[in-house]
C-alpha cells in the first residue's frame, strides 16, 4: 500500500510539475539586496538659488565616496519566462537593467555597482537601466534618491511597479508604471505625467535608457537627419565626411556624441550587435514618441575615464533615449526647434516597450508582436522574425506589387522565424506579415518626412516678434528675470502687445505681485474683453486675492475657449467648495471632468464632495477611477480614512520619497486652498 501511494504521488507531482511547465508565468517581489556602492553625501545647506535657481527649492550634494562599501538597496523584480526586469525605488524609480533569459543577455545595460558621481542637476548620477527625467532639460532632480511607489499585480495576472514623484519647482506630478505580463518578451513603460499647477510649466521627457557598447554595434534609428541641441540639422546615417555614423566604430572622433535622429515616421529604433547575433528595442507610436536620442561618451581619454568612473567591470555603455519631442532643446539657437508648454490642469499620458531580439541581423520593423528584418545579398533575399508574443499570421512577399512568397507562421515568444529566399528580379520589395501586424517596403522614400527642421534665412522676423519668441522660450526654459528682460523690452517698443501684457502679467503673478499682474491683464481686457486667457489669469489672480466675484466671472469668460474650458471649470468649483456651495461645487466639477476626464484637479474634487454628502457607494466607483488614474494619488487615500473615519489620520504608504515631509505639507496646502 504504502509503495502504490508513493508511485501516484510521484505521478501527481509529474503531472503538476509537467502542467507548470508548459504554463506561462509572471512574478512580481521585493526584496533587500546589498550591492557594492559608490555612495555620495554631504548636502549643501547653501540653497541652491546660487548655483541653479531653476530647480528651487531642491539642494545639491558634494561628496563622493572613493572606496566602496556594501549598502542595502530595495530592489522590485518582475520576472516571466522571458525576460527579467529589476528596478531601484530608492534611485530615483529607474529601472536598473533587463535580461533576455534564454541567453542570459542584457537588452538593458545593469550596472553591477552602484556608483554615484556628479553629474546630475543636484549632483549624484549612476548609469544604466532606464532613467525617468521630466521637468527641465537634464538628470532630474530626483535621480538619484527615493521616489513614491507601490507594486502590484493586475487583474489580468500581469504585475507592475509604479514609481513617481512631485518635481517640486513646478507641482507637476509624474508617475511610470513599469508592466510586464506572462506571454511577452518585452516589458512596458504607461507614463503619465500631470500639471497639477494653474500656470503654464516647462515641459522635458526623455526616457534614458542604457546598452552596453562593443565595436559590433549598430545603431538602428530610422531618419535622416540628426538635431544636435541647439536644434541645427545635419544628415544621418552617412555625414559630411563619409562616415557611416550608425556603426559605433565609426564614432571614434571629437568628443561625446549627443545627435537627435529626425526625418523618417517610424515607431522603433534600437541597436544590434551583429558578432553576438542580440539587440535592444525600444518602440511606441510616433506622435507619442517622436524622439531618438543616441549619446555617447567620446572615445578619447575625456570619455574613456568615465568608464571608470561610473563603473568597475561592466564596460562601457551607449544611451538610446526615447522623448517626447524631437531633441533635448537647449536655447540660443536660431531654428524651427524651440520649447513646448505644458498647459494647467493637463495630464499626458503615453505607453512605450522595451524588448530584446536575436538571430536575425537586424531590425527594419518592430512593434508588440515581434521584430523584422529583411535583407537583400548576392545569397539571395533573407527574412527573419523574432516574435515578441504569441501569433500566427500570414507573411507575405511581393516584387513589385506581384506576390512570389506565402507561408503561414505560427511563433511563441523569442522563437525565431528566418528564410533565405532565391535571389529576385530587381523592383520594390514589399514584406508583410497579417494585416500590417509587420511590415517592410524597400521604398524607404515613402515614410520620409517633409518636416523642415531648417529656418527660412530669407525671412525678416521683426525685432517685436523677436523679442517676443526669446521671452516666452526664457520664461518655458524657467528664467524668469530674463523673461522678464525681454518682455518689458518688447512693451516699451509696443505698448500694447497682448502677448507681452499676458507674460507678464503670468510672471508677476508667479512672483504674488497680484496687483502689477492684474494691471497688465487689464491692459489686455481693455483692448479685448473676451480674451480667453486674459480672462483666464484675471481669474486665477481674483482668487488668489478673495475676490471670488470677478474671479468666477472671469472664468465664466475663459471657459468659452476650449483651452482653458476644463481648468476654468475646475478653479470655479473649487471657489464654490470654499463658499460650502455644494451643489454648484459639484455641478462645474462635472463639467470640468466632461472635457477633461483626466484633469486630477476636478477627479480629486469630485471625490472630497462625493465623500461630504456621504455617497459612500459612489464614492467608492470615484476612487477606484482616481486610483486608476493616478495609482499613487496620495490625496485619494487620505480621503478614503476620512470616509470610514480612520482617526488619526496615518500618512499613505505610498509616500517613500526623499522628502515625505513636504508631500504631506503639499497635501495640507491643497486642503487649506479648498477651504
Amino acid at each position: 500500500m504504502v509503495k502504490f501511494r508513493s508511485i501516484n504521488l510521484i505521478i501527481v507531482l509529474g503531472f503538476c510539475l509537467g502542467t507548470m511547465a508548459q504554463t506561462p508565468s509572471v512574478t512580481i517581489k521585493e526584496e533587500i539586496m546589498s550591492l557594492k556602492t559608490y555612495d555620495f553625501h554631504k548636502p549643501n545647506p547653501v540653497p541652491i538659488l546660487t548655483d541653479n535657481a531653476k530647480i528651487f527649492p531642491y539642494f545639491k550634494f558634494e561628496g563622493y565616496e572613493h572606496v566602496p562599501k556594501k549598502k542595502n538597496w530595495k530592489v522590485v523584480t518582475l520576472e516571466n519566462d522571458y525576460i527579467k526586469v529589476f528596478v531601484l525605488p530608492e534611485i530615483g524609480g529607474k529601472v536598473w537593467g533587463a535580461i533576455e533569459k534564454g541567453t542570459g543577455e542584457e537588452f538593458l545595460y545593469k550596472n553591477e555597482v552602484v556608483k554615484f558621481r556628479n553629474i546630475a542637476m543636484r549632483g549624484p548620477w549612476t548609469s544604466g537601466g532606464i532613467e525617468f527625467n521630466f521637468g527641465l532639460i537634464g538628470h532630474h532632480p530626483s535621480t538619484a534618491t527615493p521616489v513614491d511607489y507601490k507594486v502590484k499585480t493586475n487583474a489580468d495576472g500581469s504585475v507592475s511597479c509604479v514609481v513617481g514623484n512631485m518635481d517640486l519647482p513646478s507641482r507637476t506630478v509624474w508617475r511610470v508604471e513599469i508592466k510586464l505580463e506572462e506571454d511577452k518578451a518585452y516589458f512596458e513603460t504607461n507614463a503619465s505625467w500631470y500639471n497639477a499647477s494653474p500656470l503654464n510649466q516647462s515641459y522635458y521627457n526623455w526616457m534614458t535608457a542604457a546598452a552596453v557598447v562593443s565595436d559590433d554595434l549598430e545603431f538602428i534609428y530610422p531618419g535622416n537627419q540628426f538635431l544636435e541641441h541647439g536644434g541645427d540639422a545635419k544628415p544621418w546615417p552617412i555625414d559630411s565626411e563619409g562616415r557611416d555614423l550608425s556603426l559605433y566604430r565609426n564614432n571614434n572622433f571629437g568628443g561625446d556624441v549627443s545627435e537627435h535622429v529626425v526625418g523618417d515616421y517610424k515607431d522603433f529604433f534600437g541597436g544590434y550587435y551583429h558578432n553576438k547575433e542580440f539587440g535592444f528595442g525600444h518602440w511606441a507610436p510616433y506622435e507619442e514618441m517622436p524622439g531618438q536620442k543616441l549619446w555617447l561618451w567620446s572615445s578619447a581619454r575625456s570619455g574613456a575615464i568615465w568608464e571608470d568612473l561610473l563603473t568597475d567591470h561592466d564596460g562601457q555603455y551607449m544611451e538610446f533615449q526615447a522623448g517626447r519631442l524631437f531633441n533635448q532643446y537647449f536655447p540660443g539657437t536660431t531654428n524651427p526647434i524651440s520649447q513646448a508648454n505644458f498647459e494647467p490642469y493637463v495630464m499626458d499620458r503615453w505607453r512605450e516597450i522595451w524588448f530584446p531580439f536575436k538571430e536575425i541581423g537586424g531590425m527594419v520593423d518592430a512593434n508588440e508582436y515581434g521584430v523584422l528584418n529583411v535583407k537583400e545579398s548576392d545569397n539571395g533575399l533573407y527574412l527573419g522574425i523574432n516574435a515578441l508574443q504569441n501569433f500566427k499570421d500570414t507573411l507575405q512577399v511581393e516584387i513589385n506589387g506581384k506576390e512570389i512568397y506565402s507561408e503561414v507562421i505560427d511563433l511563441d515568444p523569442m522563437e525565431i522565424f528566418s528564410k533565405l529566399l532565391p535571389k529576385q528580379p530587381t523592383g520594390e520589395i514589399l514584406v508583410k506579415v497579417g494585416n500590417s501586424k509587420l511590415q517592410y517596403s524597400s521604398n524607404n522614400e515613402g515614410s520620409l518626412l517633409k518636416r523642415p527642421f531648417k529656418d527660412d534665412e530669407n525671412i525678416v522676423v521683426s525685432e517685436s516678434a523677436k523679442l517676443y519668441h526669446e521671452g516666452w522660450e526664457a520664461s518655458k526654459f524657467r528664467n524668469y528675470e530674463l523673461a522678464l528682460e525681454k518682455l518689458k523690452q518688447l512693451l516699451d517698443r509696443e505698448p500694447a502687445h497682448q502677448g507681452a501684457l499676458l507674460k507678464l502679467a503670468e510672471l508677476e503673478y508667479r512672483k504674488t505681485n497680484n496687483n502689477n499682474a492684474l494691471k497688465y491683464v487689464n491692459s489686455v481686457l481693455k483692448l479685448d474683453t473676451y480674451h480667453p486667457e486674459a480672462n483666464y489669469l484675471a481669474g486665477i489672480i481674483y482668487r488668489s486675492q478673495k475676490d471670488y466675484i470677478n474671479a468666477l466671472e472671469s472664468f465664466g469668460w475663459a471657459a468659452r475657449s476650449i483651452q482653458f474650458r476644463s481648468v476654468s471649470f475646475a478653479q470655479m468649483a473649487e471657489i464654490y467648495l470654499l463658499q460650502n456651495n455644494l451643489k454648484r461645487a459639484e455641478l462645474y466639477t462635472q463639467k470640468a471632468l466632461s472635457y477633461n476626464q483626466y484633469n486630477l484637479n476636478a477627479k480629486q474634487l469630485e471625490l472630497l464632495l462625493t465623500r461630504k454628502m456621504g455617497n459612500k457607494s459612489k464614492f467608492n466607483r470615484v476612487y477606484s477611477d482616481l486610483i486608476t488614474k493616478d495609482p499613487l494619488n496620495h490625496f485619494a487615500l487620505i480621503e478614503s480614512q476620512l470616509i470610514n473615519n480612520k482617526l488619526p489620520l496615518l500618512v499613505p504608504n505610498t509616500i517613500k520619497s526623499e522628502f515625505p515631509n513636504e508631500t504631506i505639507l503639499e497635501l495640507a496646502i491643497y486642503y487649506q486652498g479648498l477651504g
